[in-house]
């Protein structure tokens, strides 16, 4: 584990195939994902899986898949009112 000050940064694991299809990747790829580092398409392709199946599985994570940003929100609600 590397930490800076007492706090976990990071955590250096050897991959293997055994542990990346044990879920490792999935979990990265939701990470990146839910940063806002990666696509939608390119979680699904880390995953190994189709677009629609990635959408699934971030559904049922309650991760969503559409993030309007505020403005667009703000416009959205103006168009309604």
């Amino acid at each position: 584990m590397v930490t800076k000050r007492g706090v976990p940064l990071f955590v250096a694991v050897p991959c293997d195939e055994m542990l990346i299809s044990d879920g490792l990747g999935t979990g990265l790829a939701i990470k990146l994902f839910v940063d806002e580092r990666i696509s939608l398409g390119r979680a699904a392709r880390l995953v190994g899986v189709s677009i629609s199946e990635m959408i699934d599985i971030l559904g049922v994570l309650g991760v969503a898949v559409i993030r309007p940003s505020e403005e667009e929100l703000d416009r959205e609600l103006a168009d309604f009112g």
